[in-house]
């Protein structure tokens, strides 16, 4: 978990896309973010519907932040790290990885079954998973770079039409 200070509602230029903008200037999806309340945590719907007033929505309680009110957010999960297909292709720069992270970033988070499944993924499920096709079955790698490249390829084709 990364925590970060939010720029304020006025400087907020992509919250209509889904992004909230950070002191620094970087881009954070909402629907991977949210905050701690009374040491607990609580990530944001990814479904907005009164960003227009700097109000953020909870995913559990359904309650309403104000961007000005907040101190920092947390972003729970580690974005840019893709530990399934970085031990398959062996690199996390590899332009499948990339597609693979889109996918994840555009399709998964917009749905509650995906974003239940990129929770389970980055809770240790994803590090796991890695780990045993790295140690104990290597011969599979090719069994899953044919199935993310026809992945990727999809994502790809469907982000350019």
């Amino acid at each position: 978990m990364f925590k970060y200070h939010l720029a304020p509602l006025k400087e907020q230029d992509k919250l209509a896309n889904g992004f909230l903008k950070t002191n620094e200037g970087r881009y954070l999806p909402i629907g991977i973010c949210g905050v701690e309340i009374d040491d607990s945590q609580e990530i944001f719907a990814f479904e907005q519907d009164r960003l227009d007033e700097g109000l953020l929505k909870l995913e559990e309680s359904r309650e309403y932040i104000h961007i000005n009110k907040l101190e920092e957010v947390t972003r729970f999960y580690m974005g840019d790290e893709c530990f399934v297909a970085t031990s398959v292709y062996g690199s996390r720069d590899a332009p499948q990885v990339q597609a693979l992270r889109e996918l994840r970033d555009n399709c998964l988070m917009k749905t509650p079954t995906g974003r239940a499944f990129v929770r389970a993924y980055y809770s240790g499920l994803g590090k796991l998973i890695a780990r045993i096709i790295i140690d104990y079955t290597p011969f599979l790698i090719p069994l899953f770079q044919g199935e993310f490249d026809c992945l990727a390829r999809r994502h790809l084709k469907k982000k350019n039409n």
